[in-house]
């Protein structure tokens, strides 16, 4: 996933990122990545979250319910909630991916010694989930995408499913080549060193096994 797959949504009265300034939002934690995603979608509109009044809620379906209460002026969510979201009760801002180019979303990973004795499995699995990403990417196979999901989640919405789809296929969110880049994943270290939770000295390489 090579960018992050939220949107701000906020009440219709509010009609601007710029007039969140004083409003309550809620995100996912004091030191979750939804606090990053939204200090980048503040900091262009001349606010920073010190700005808003943060409320915190790890799940996103529990976001999503206390803007539909009006617990909340504004929820940073995840695209299957924004799906959800009644179109009276809310406005989006836009997505995440129109702020932010720089920090994938998340990622496979794999035990460093493991990998090395067993490298044909794990190009066998890259080899099979590049192949996934691009089924997914071929239009043509939107209906069938969705009746997967449908019904291997025992999901009984397929109107909600049909919308995340278009969301993720529209957006292109992932990484058609199955490549890391390297750029990307040092940015990630660097804006969550302001928690004061991680080293300034990570070895970036150390994260990507030779060749």
């Amino acid at each position: 996933m090579q960018t992050p797959p939220y949107e701000l949504l906020a009440k219709p009265s509010i009609r601007s990122l710029k007039e969140l300034r004083g409003k309550t939002v809620s995100i996912g934690g004091p030191k979750d990545v939804t606090r990053i995603y939204l200090n980048r979608m503040l900091e262009p509109n001349g606010l920073k979250d010190s700005d808003v009044d943060l409320v915190y809620a790890g799940a996103s379906s529990a976001r999503l319910s206390s803007l539909e209460s009006g617990a909340v002026d504004a929820a940073i969510l995840t695209a299957h909630s924004t799906s959800m979201a009644p179109p009276p009760a809310s406005a989006s801002f836009g997505r995440t991916a129109d702020y932010i180019t720089d920090l994938p979303q998340n990622g496979t990973v794999v035990n460093r010694n493991w990998a090395t004795g067993h490298m044909s499995a794990l190009s066998g699995f890259l080899a099979a989930f590049n192949k996934g990403v691009e089924w997914f990417r071929d239009d043509r196979n939107r209906d069938e995408a969705i009746n997967v999901l449908v019904t291997n989640g025992k999901l009984k919405r397929p109107d909600e499913v049909a919308k995340s789809y278009d969301f993720f296929r529209k957006g292109e969110f992932f990484e058609p080549t199955g490549s890391v880049s390297k750029a990307k994943i040092r940015a990630v270290p660097v804006s969550w060193r302001g928690f004061g939770d991680l080293p300034s000295n990570i070895d970036i390489d150390k994260l990507f096994l030779p060749a």
